[in-house]
């Protein structure tokens, strides 16, 4: 039941997200096993606090679009990940 705590808590579930003309889309199918191991250290890097759910990861939020947008980045970025841990 960590998603009902985390929904009462703040806590947003968090999606790879990738512009779209002006605005952006969330992709749940390009969160890969690898990309979650990816993001949580995007996430531990900027101090951002989140929670695990089996395969689901929640961040404290909100967090601006574009700001998600740049952690989806990083957690795709072989060179930024091995350059930070």
């Amino acid at each position: 039941m960590l998603f009902n705590s985390c929904m009462s808590t703040g806590y947003r579930e968090y999606f790879p997200i990738y512009p779209n003309g002006r605005s952006f889309v969330k992709c749940p199918d390009s969160l890969t096993e690898q990309h979650q191991a990816n993001i949580e250290k995007v996430f531990l890097y900027y101090n951002v606090s989140f929670k695990k759910d089996q395969n689901r990861i929640f961040y404290k939020g909100p967090i601006e679009e574009e700001l998600l947008w740049n952690y989806t980045l990083k957690a795709n970025d072989t060179t930024w990940l091995n350059t930070h841990f």
